[in-house]
């Protein structure tokens, strides 16, 4: 039984990620290529955000963390012209997810990721875990932790033109 459990906490732990550093490095690479599934069932393509900036972040409903960065992504998506997106990585039942950015007023585009696959490809060990690309859909900043509005501020700047 003990070995069970410690198997379950070595999955869930790290998956929780529950802050970090936070200092952006710059990676330089191009960011993978993702189709996922919108709340509304329409397949999306990260092609549709090719030309602008765009900031990825991957999120669960069960993440504490992740709450707590909501009202900052929901204020930068609001004032800016940079595309916001997020990616849940909760599985199972989609309206669980629909709900909750009901609940929270999620006023950016929020895809189901599902399995890990994809998070693992953006480099993702903990949640929250934001990557900044530009408009050819290159790696700019990767963020370990909550994130906040005044650092993508900062970070997009330069990327819009201002």
């Amino acid at each position: 039984m003990r070995f069970y459990i410690l198997v379950s906490l070595s999955v869930v732990f790290p998956l929780l990620g529950c802050g970090g550093n936070n200092t952006p490095s710059v990676a330089g690479n191009t960011a993978p290529s993702f189709k996922l599934q919108a709340l509304d069932g329409k397949w999306v393509d990260n092609k549709r955000f090719s030309g602008s900036p765009t900031i990825v972040n991957f999120w669960a409903t069960w993440c504490a963390p992740c709450r707590s960065e909501i009202p900052e992504l929901n204020d930068f998506a609001r004032q800016t012209s940079v595309n916001v997106v997020g990616i849940s990585l909760d599985v199972g039942d989609t309206d669980i997810v629909r709900r909750f950015v009901a609940d929270y007023d999620m006023d950016y585009m929020v895809l189901i990721g599902g399995d890990q696959r994809l998070f693992e490809s953006y480099g993702g060990v903990g949640i929250p875990h934001t990557i900044l690309v530009d408009g050819n859909w290159k790696v700019v900043r990767v963020y370990s932790g909550v994130i906040d509005r005044e650092t993508l501020e900062v970070d997009t700047k330069a990327l819009i033109g201002q």
